[in-house]
């Protein structure tokens, strides 16, 4: 955002198809900048486990892990 910026852009939202954690939309706000995503990498998580990628003990582990980031 800051180089963009710098070069003169106005950078008012963000756009990604999956939001990993809560520090990314946080950094963007204190940036004035809203973050849109597709889903959260926790509804991808979710996802996996009801079609049996993973069980519910490694849901909650990756979850356990976003959440340190």
């Amino acid at each position: 955002v800051a180089i963009l910026r710098s070069e003169g852009l106005v950078v008012e939202d963000l756009i990604v198809l999956i939001e990993r954690g809560k520090k990314g939309r946080s950094d963007m706000e204190s940036l004035g900048v809203r973050l849109h995503a597709y889903l959260h990498v926790a509804e991808l998580f979710s996802y996996c486990e009801s079609i049996g990628i993973i069980d519910s003990q490694k849901r909650m582990d990756l979850e356990c892990f976003v959440d340190g980031e």
